[in-house]
């Protein structure tokens, strides 16, 4: 196990600390060092949320199956940059759209999860 902590940091160390502009951990962890030393609470609040909610979240979504998960997750991420280019009546079209072309075109996507993200990209 230590020798798996040592290879983790060792890896880490070399991918994202020789190039200056991959330096960006180091001001992420400064930034959380300082918010914690300002406001004691916000400490308890990241642990509580790292390590209980946002695993919990996912466990529950994972209930729903790995298709589920994996499309609340994109839909997760579509809907943000979608709402800022056009608004949430967009975005509802788009899904109908894509819904109508996978309905006229079954043939070409595939069950597999990837093939479905990679078939839903395409359309």
């Amino acid at each position: 196990i230590a020798l798996v902590h040592l290879f983790f940091n060792i890896i880490g160390i070399l991918i994202f600390y020789p190039i200056p502009f991959m330096r960006w951990p180091i001001p992420l962890a400064k930034g959380l060092g300082n918010i914690t030393a300002r406001y004691r609470w916000f400490a308890v609040l990241y642990l509580v949320f790292t390590f209980l909610l946002l695993p919990g979240f996912v466990f529950v979504l994972s209930l729903g199956g790995q298709i589920a998960l994996f499309l609340d997750a994109i839909s997760a991420a579509c809907d943000g940059s979608e709402e800022r280019s056009g608004g949430r009546a967009d975005v509802g079209a788009k899904r109908e759209r894509i819904r109508a072309l996978q309905r006229d075109q079954p043939q070409t996507c595939s069950s597999t999860i990837i093939a479905q993200f990679t078939c839903t990209l395409t359309l």
